[in-house]
């Protein structure tokens, strides 16, 4: 039998999707303003899923410290609810092509006696079958504001009513818990990982007061019966490392499960274990110090396995470069880890490491090739190739001070490249790459599907439709335009987040 594989080799490509096969299933935020992030995705009952974040400027606005962008790239209200940043959940049936609201986050009486959205993001989905289910239901995992009542995870049987399955904050009665990073299913069982913590003292006049990226309980959950809310810890606290803030994320292979950490000090680390026997499970450590990369290696934010390895995507918060901690700017990574846990660095900066001299299989330096991508953000297999997404933060030179920037960096970031205007001509926009065989890549859009305000892809699905594809757009319904020598705000037509669908029947439409 001929190999695919060597065909597009041989022909100069790794075969699999191109730009030309995928179709915009929905555009400008389903035209619900500051619905600007794809957040989750699942394939339920023959339809997608798909739940968002709104608002997700205006909240990183709000962070301490704010960003130093002037002006900022959407108008601010000074009460940020004033506006409809309920969280939603919208639907597409294929059959009819067309989507509607599934559902969206009630209002509720807050911490503070305020009205507010219960939710304003729905952070994970999972189709998952538990004890107490008489068939596959659709769970999905909520980010709470501060001033909100704490995260849920969400039940549904009709993809129609979404009901709470845990208390708030999954009843742990911990203060400044705001979310679940994720929902993931291992062995009959599904695991969650919670995350918020509080700020030294709680402002009730402010929006924000958890902290970016630590957890009050930054410890695996597992559950045989979710629809019950029964949910136990099946590892220790920070697998034993104080530095570890957050359990970022949990895949499983090769029989094992794999959880990745969040470490500003020393970078990521890896843990596996069989999850069998009493808890906490016994874990063992597979990688540690960011794959040896250090702090510029904070968080393996996805891990996914592609023919016998697992492989494992890593940024910076905040787009690449953490300002509170002053680490970065710098762009995210490619880690292939085997099941007797040797690794290669397949997209990265060439080190020696106590594993040895570690060169890029692909040859493609961070952010495959690409500074700007600070985040190298999602991964799925779609028949027979690895599909990887990114987060491109070029469109943001528009915005940010970079008169104030090093000579040397200007010159080599900006001038090196024809300038702003130029780069995010050319650059501007989420990546989206594909490879065959984990070392050969090649770019299905460097350009965010031509639209550099779609500044990263959160989201990639395979389904019986095709490959979905979600973005993260947050330039809307106004964006900061400089015309005639001066900046306003103008209506963006390219605002808010996307839905794109790759299929090979595309090209032919």
């Amino acid at each position: 039998m001929t190999d695919p594989a060597g065909i597009a080799k041989a022909a100069g490509g790794v075969g699999g999707l191109e730009r030309r096969h995928f179709r915009p299933l929905s555009l400008k935020g389903w035209n619900q303003p500051h619905t600007d992030y794809l957040y989750s995705m699942a394939w339920f009952r023959g339809k997608l899923y798909c739940g968002t974040l709104r608002g997700s400027l205006i909240f990183i606005n709000l962070r301490t410290p704010p960003p130093r962008m002037k002006p900022f790239p959407i108008p601010i209200p000074d009460d940020p609810f004033a506006l409809d940043i309920r969280a939603q959940i919208w639907c597409y049936t294929p059959e009819t092509d067309s989507w509607e609201m599934a559902y969206q986050a009630p209002i509720v009486k807050g911490r503070f006696g305020q009205e507010v959205p219960r939710e304003v993001g729905y952070r994970g989905m999972a189709v998952f079958k538990g004890k107490s289910d008489t068939e596959e239901a659709l769970y999905v995992c909520t980010l709470s504001p501060a001033r909100s009542t704490g995260p849920l995870i969400l039940r549904s049987e009709d993809g129609r009513s979404f009901v709470p399955v845990t208390e708030p904050g999954m009843g742990l009665g911990l203060v400044g818990l705001n979310s679940f990073r994720f929902l993931e299913v291992f062995n009959g069982k599904i695991y969650t990982s919670p995350i918020g913590g509080v700020q030294k003292s709680i402002d009730k006049s402010r929006f924000i007061n958890s902290v970016v990226n630590s957890s009050a309980s930054p410890i695996v959950y597992e559950s045989e019966d979710p629809a019950k809310g029964k949910w136990r810890p099946v590892s220790i606290s920070r697998f034993g490392d104080d530095n570890n803030t957050v359990v970022f994320f949990v895949t499983p292979f090769n029989n094992y499960l794999y959880a990745s950490t969040f470490n500003i000090t020393s970078g990521f680390q890896i843990w596996k274990t069989r999850g069998e026997g009493p808890p906490p499970y016994q874990w063992q450590n597979v990688l540690r110090l960011g794959a040896f990369r250090g702090k510029f290696n904070q968080g393996v934010i996805w891990m996914c396995p592609f023919k016998g390895a697992l492989y494992a995507c890593t940024g910076i918060q905040d787009g690449g470069y953490d300002r509170k901690n002053n680490i970065g700017p710098a762009a995210g990574e490619v880690i292939r880890i085997y099941p007797d846990d040797t690794w290669d660095l397949v997209v990265g900066t060439a080190r020696l490491t106590p594993h040895g001299l570690k060169i890029p299989t692909s040859g493609l330096a961070p952010g495959l090739n690409n500074f700007f991508n600070g985040y190298l953000w999602q991964m799925y297999e779609y028949e027979g190739c690895l599909y990887l997404s990114s987060m491109d933060w070029s469109v943001y030179l528009q915005y940010v001070p970079t008169e104030t920037w090093p000579q040397v960096l200007k010159n080599l970031l900006i001038a090196s490249q024809g300038g702003i205007d130029e780069i995010v001509a050319n650059e501007g926009g989420a990546d989206l790459w594909k490879t065959r065989d984990g070392d050969h890549w090649e770019p299905v859009t460097k350009t965010g599907f031509e639209n550099p305000y779609n500044v990263g892809i959160r989201k990639l699905l395979p389904t019986p439709l095709g490959l979905a594809v979600g973005t993260v757009n947050p330039f809307s319904p106004k964006v900061a335009v400089h015309q005639d020598g001066r900046w306003e705000y103008v209506d963006n037509p390219r605002g808010g987040a996307e839905v794109w669908l790759g299929h090979q029947s595309h090209a032919e439409l």
